[in-house]
């Protein structure tokens, strides 16, 4: 079978709900992963390469990773050079100077990135105001995730239902 990128999207996530649903209990995601690794691999054999999709799958990959390891971070990061700051030269950290030459993002909507040492008192100002948004959307959401849950669970008990899929469709009606 040849393997275009929806067709690729597809089967992992067809292949993701049947090995978890066969396992009848909660899987541990690198197990899945692990499981569907050489399916895709065999599959990819049989494709042509489309090396400029494959690079920026790639690219974008690795940068998501890495801007969200650097992001993560970052106050860590930003603890060391302030600490550098009270600190005689010979006492600091060698990472420290190399942090400053490192891409971080700034946090803002259209995904902009600087590299620390440049970042002024309005980068740091704006990343820390973005951070109170983005957690504020998340309790908001997780407030909403709650509600639901919670209705879920109050169904579940009313009926004595140990699963989801034990409540029959029309069962509360």
């Amino acid at each position: 079978m040849k393997l275009s990128t929806q067709d690729g999207a597809d089967f992992i996530t067809f292949r993701y709900d049947e090995i978890v649903r066969e396992a009848g209990t909660q899987v541990r995601l690198d197990d899945v992963r692990q499981a569907l690794i050489p399916e895709v691999a065999a599959m990819l054999a049989d494709t042509p390469r489309d090396v400029d999709r494959e690079a920026a799958h790639l690219v974008q990959n690795v940068l998501q990773g890495v801007r969200r390891k650097r992001a993560n971070n970052l106050r860590k990061d930003l603890e060391w050079v302030i600490d550098s700051w009270t600190t005689t030269p010979e006492l600091v950290p060698a990472g420290v100077e190399a942090l400053l030459g490192h891409s971080y993002p700034l946090g803002t909507q259209s995904g902009d990135d600087k590299t620390l040492g440049l970042w002024t008192s309005d980068d740091l100002r704006e990343s820390a105001l973005n951070r109170y948004r983005e957690a504020g959307d998340v309790m908001s959401a997780a407030s909403e995730y709650d509600v639901i849950a919670s209705d879920a669970i109050q169904k579940m008990r009313r009926v004595g239902a140990g699963y989801l899929n034990a409540v029959q469709p029309g069962l509360l009606a």
